[in-house]
């Protein structure tokens, strides 16, 4: 059963009754439970008990009307009668607090992630109409972001279905650091992501790194790569692998150094990662 009462014995005072047999005089109080956790007190019952018996019977049937009325006013319900009140009280006070707990944490993200914004990250915020959109960050300085707005809307769990290259402007628009920041702190802007896996180039220490590889498709349908030289900014250096492969699972055949061009091309930041978003290129290899 998972919701009900009980009644359980919380005071008692013997006595024997004329013939001599051991009596006793109980309260007894109703317990209203959940899966039999006591949640609240009801109401309190005086009764007699035989302990030859076990039988119980009303104390006027002794005679002990009075006695049943001062034991009554004199027993208070057991503390334990509020025990899953406390406990449902207590997992709805944790439950609030881990909430309040998660968005302060994702609050703070936000705040940290607006501070090293780049380019290549998407800003999803609400519009004025209660839908929601995004825009592409194209490129940042110390206080203003040029973005690419997003032409269509959506409902809140559907933004990613909106983010093709497609739909976005093609002029640019500017945001100040302040106007994000105002976003933020109004609940508007509610998620910086990037807009594909091209995003960790901005964090790779090419003087460190010793292979840093794309893998993309050909129009033809075959695959080749280019190798990553150097970022800068929203240039990134490369030079072009000059054999192909008819597999993209064929890494090593091709992913061999007098493969690569001894001069550097220049790629777009932006047009890498809306190759990514495309899947046009399909893998990123880091060494």
């Amino acid at each position: 059963m998972v919701y009900g009462y009980y009644y359980r014995c919380i005071a008692r005072q013997y006595f024997k009754d004329a013939e001599g047999y051991p009596m006793a005089l109980e309260i007894h109080c109703k317990l209203n439970h959940i899966m039999f956790i006591p949640m609240w007190p009801g109401g309190k019952l005086a009764l007699v008990k035989s302990e030859i018996t076990g039988g119980q019977y009303s104390p006027d049937a002794y005679g002990m009307e009075d006695d049943a009325i001062r034991l009554l006013n004199s027993t208070s319900a057991p503390w334990y009668s509020y025990i899953g009140t406390v406990l449902l009280l207590g997992f709805i006070g944790l439950f609030a607090s881990l909430i309040f707990s998660s968005e302060k944490e994702k609050t703070g993200k936000l705040e940290r992630q607006l501070d090293k914004l780049y380019a290549g990250q998407i800003l999803v915020y609400k519009t004025d109409g209660d839908k929601y959109t995004s825009c592409y960050v194209d490129s940042v300085s110390s206080d203003s972001v040029w973005v690419y707005q997003n032409k269509m809307e959506s409902n809140k769990r559907s933004v990613s279905n909106i983010e093709h290259p497609e739909n976005y402007s093609t002029e640019r628009s500017t945001y100040s650091r302040k106007e994000l920041e105002d976003m933020l702190a109004n609940e508007t802007l509610i998620r910086i992501e990037y807009g594909s896996s091209a995003y960790i180039l901005k964090d790779v220490d090419f003087s460190t790194v010793k292979d840093c590889v794309l893998y993309y498709e050909l129009p033809d349908g075959n695959y080749s790569s280019v190798k990553v030289d150097s970022v800068s900014g929203d240039l990134v250096y490369v030079r072009k692998n000059r054999t192909t492969m008819d597999r993209k699972d064929n890494f090593k055949e091709i992913n061999k150094p007098e493969n690569y061009s001894d001069t550097t091309s220049v790629m777009l930041y932006r047009d890498i990662d809306q190759m990514t978003r495309r899947e046009i290129i399909y893998s990123i290899h880091i060494d």
